[in-house]
């Protein structure tokens, strides 16, 4: 099933004026396409989700302690009859690696997953935890650090890391809201290949039945952990010495190639050629890119 989405500027990324989206009762509006849009995100399929894919309002942090002091959006999907069938998805090129996909992720039961794929292989699966909107092993850390350290001054004087672990101990009165780091590793690309990776409550693809009533995710992030050595091939025009040595930048929001490219002192067709990309291709902020 297609689902359309609104049409944007690319250039002063202004959208137009569109009403909420509908198609067979079942609609996306256009805050959750304009988050999925700026963050390189696309919807497979989104099946009795009540018109909503993302939320805001019970991320792990204050809204006073994230970035630019704002609400935090993250993927939320909700139907009081665990009906709902979705499937949101990133794709990123990468080259040969070991990798690590890390995200936070919360649900109130079993059979919502995270997942990885390469290229056409079968995805690697992660369940959520089903702790509900409290709690979860992100703020049990937090607590755990916070009444070892009871005597102790920890405030916004402390180090970085016992600041942030503070801040996440005392959202939602103390009480967390019940996200839990997810960790899917190693993910090992042999070739230059796609990754596709995202969230989903689909029993085809995890073979196991949905039977909550919510999941949320956010923060998805991939790190390369190792870099491997590309095989010499008839195909392949990269020496194993440049692939040893090659660097990766992740793309932050509103760059270009023009913009990756001069920030790494390359040109725009040598960072295509890296990456196999063409001139018109769009980026998303946090895919990664080869500059070396």
């Amino acid at each position: 099933m297609a689902y359309l989405v609104p049409k944007f500027d690319d250039a002063e990324r202004v959208y137009h004026k569109i009403q909420d989206l509908h198609e067979n009762g079942t609609y996306y509006s256009v805050a959750d396409a304009k988050y999925m849009d700026e963050n390189g995100w696309d919807v497979r399929y989104a099946v009795r989700c009540n018109g909503d894919l993302t939320s805001v309002g019970e991320y792990m942090l204050n809204p006073n302690d994230c970035p630019d002091h704002k609400e935090v959006r993250y993927f939320h999907s909700y139907d009081p009859l665990h009906r709902q069938k979705l499937c949101i998805e990133r794709t990123e090129h990468l080259q040969p690696g070991i990798y690590r996909l890390t995200c936070a992720a919360r649900a109130n039961g079993t059979g919502a997953f995270i997942y990885a794929k390469i290229g056409w292989q079968k995805p690697i699966l992660q369940e959520i935890p089903a702790n509900g909107n409290v709690g979860g092993d992100i703020w049990e850390e937090a607590n755990e650090f916070i009444q070892n350290h009871k005597d102790k001054k920890i405030n916004a004087d402390s180090t970085t890391y016992a600041n942030r672990l503070c801040k996440l101990w005392s959202v939602n009165n103390n009480q967390g809201y019940g996200w839990n780091r997810i960790i899917i590793e190693p993910i090992t690309i042999t070739e230059p290949t796609t990754l596709s990776y995202g969230l989903t409550s689909d029993n085809d693809m995890t073979h196991h039945t949905w039977l909550g009533q919510w999941f949320s995710a956010t923060d998805f992030e991939i790190t390369l952990v190792e870099e491997v050595k590309m095989p010499v091939g008839e195909e392949q025009h990269q020496d194993s010495s440049e692939v040893h040595r090659s660097r990766m930048v992740t793309v932050r929001k509103g760059e270009t190639l023009a913009s990756i490219a001069k920030r790494n002192h390359i040109t725009v067709g040598e960072l295509c050629r890296l990456n196999h990309l063409n001139p018109n291709s769009s980026l998303h902020s946090g895919q990664r890119l080869r500059v070396r």
